[in-house]
């Protein structure tokens, strides 16, 4: 029973992992209170502003940080053995792949409702 709630949980962990990352992609590209750094994103011609502008480059980054906090959180309460965080790449691509996945449909969604 305590193996099934583990897995419960880190499911749960996982959506929430995937929605923060599709959330601050999100709110990066369109909210206002970031139109300054987005700005001097731009002004920047190299890798740094390429990273910060391009979503997908983004979300990888972003999806990093939400893991990374997880795991942390994970260790902390004992509730992740240390040798896991093995797992971290792959976690940081499955969180990517499922945060651009939503936000793809759901702005071809948004799309196609408009032009009709």
């Amino acid at each position: 029973m305590r193996e099934l709630w583990q897995l419960m949980e880190l499911g749960g962990l996982g959506v929430l992992a995937i929605l923060a990352t599709w959330q601050t992609v999100v709110t990066w590209n369109r909210g206002t209170l970031f139109e300054q750094p987005r700005a001097w994103a731009q002004a920047r011609q190299g890798l740094l502003g390429e990273l910060l502008l391009c979503p997908l480059c983004l979300s990888h980054w972003i999806a990093g940080f939400w893991i990374s906090w997880i795991y942390l959180y994970l260790y902390v309460t004992r509730a992740l053995p240390l040798w896991h965080l093995l797992l971290w790449p792959l976690c940081v691509l499955a969180v990517t792949r499922m945060a651009v996945t939503a936000h793809d449909f759901l702005y071809k969604t948004e799309n196609y409702e408009e032009k009709e």
